[in-house]
C-alpha cells in the first residue's frame, strides 16, 4: 500500500484501541499515536529508489509525502546496517536484503531496526535527565504501528513476508493491487475501525448517562487495562474482516500480469503492491 494508506489505516486501528482510555490519558493517548503515525510508515525506507534528496521528487508520485521521505533520510545509516548485519557483510547478500519488501518488511528486520535507533534514544534521554513515560509509549507505538504496516501489506497482491530472510514465502497476501485499488482499500479499512471508535468515544462523551444506554453503565467500572484489552480483542476480529475482504475477487488484482511480470520485489513497476 502507499504510505498515506498506512498512515490513515494505521492511526484509525490506534484511535480504535484508544478510544476507551483516550479521554481520561489525553497525553500518553497522543505519545502513542504519534509513534504509530512514524511508525506506520518506516518500513518503506526500502522503498526508495532515489537515495537522499531524490526520495522528495518521488515521494508525491509514490503517494507516501515528505514523512516517508524524512523518515527515510534519517534512516538511511540504519536501514544499511541492518542489511549489513543480517548478510554477514556479503555484499550480494546486502543488496538483496534490502530490496522493497524484503528484510525491512518482516519481523526481524523491524525490530532490528528499529530496536538500534529506539533503546539508544530513550537511554540518552535518561542520561541527560530528559526521558518520560511519554518517550516509551511514543517508542512502542513507533514499533506497534511497523508492525500494522506489514498487517496492511499482506492485504495486497505481493503479500509480506514475515520470517525474511529465514523464510522468503508470503504467508499472507491479498487480491488489492496499489495501482488500482490502495486508496479504495485504504478509506474501507480506515472506515471500518474508525467507526466503532467513534462509537466508543461518543460513549464516554455523552451517551453513557442517557437513559436508553444506562444499562452498559458496568463499563465504566472497568479498569483502563480491561478495556483496551477489549478493544485489541475487537481490532483483531476487524483485521479478519479486512482480511477477508482483501482476499475478494471484486479487486482488480490483475494476478495474470503480475505473475506474467516475474515480479521479485524490486521492479519500479510492481515495487509496491
Amino acid at each position: 500500500m502507499l504510505g498515506k494508506d498506512h498512515f490513515i489505516i494505521s492511526l484509525a486501528w490506534a484511535f480504535l484501541l484508544l478510544s476507551p482510555v483516550i479521554v481520561q490519558y489525553p497525553e500518553f493517548s497522543f505519545a502513542f499515536l504519534l509513534g504509530i503515525a512514524i511508525g506506520a510508515v518506516y518500513p518503506d525506507i526500502d522503498s526508495t529508489y532515489n537515495p537522499y534528496l531524490g526520495r522528495l521528487r518521488s515521494s508525491s508520485a509514490e503517494g507516501n509525502g515528505p514523512l516517508t521521505w524524512v523518515i527515510a533520510l534519517a534512516a538511511y545509516p540504519v536501514k544499511h546496517l541492518t542489511g549489513f548485519v543480517f548478510s554477514g557483510g556479503d555484499k550480494k547478500k546486502k543488496t538483496e536484503y534490502l530490496k522493497h519488501r524484503n528484510l525491512i518488511h518482516s519481523i526481524p528486520g523491524i525490530f532490528f531496526s528499529l530496536l538500534v535507533i529506539l533503546i539508544p534514544l530513550n537511554i540518552i534521554l535518561y542520561l541527560i535527565g530528559y526521558w518520560t513515560p511519554f518517550v516509551l509509549i511514543a517508542s512502542t507505538g513507533v514499533l506497534v504501528g511497523a508492525c500494522m504496516h506489514l498487517m496492511e501489506d499482506c492485504c495486497t497482491l505481493s503479500g509480506v513476508k514475515f520470517f525474511y530472510p529465514a523464510s522468503r514465502h508470503a504467508l499472507l497476501r491479498g487480491r488489492i493491487r496499489v495501482k488500482t485499488g490502495s486508496t479504495i482499500a485504504g478509506v474501507i479499512f480506515t472506515i471500518i475501525f474508525a467507526i466503532p471508535a467513534l462509537l466508543c468515544l461518543a460513549y464516554n462523551l455523552w451517551l453513557k448517562n442517557s437513559y436508553h444506554l444506562g444499562k452498559f453503565a458496568f463499563l465504566d467500572g472497568l479498569s483502563p487495562g480491561v478495556k483496551v484489552a477489549i478493544a485489541v480483542v475487537v481490532s483483531i476480529l476487524l483485521w479478519l474482516l479486512c482480511i477477508l475482504i482483501s482476499q475478494s475477487k471484486l479487486w482488480n488484482s490483475g494476478e495474470k500480469e503480475y505473475a506474467a511480470s516475474g515480479y521479485r520485489g524490486n521492479s519500479r513497476r510492481y515495487y509496491k503492491r
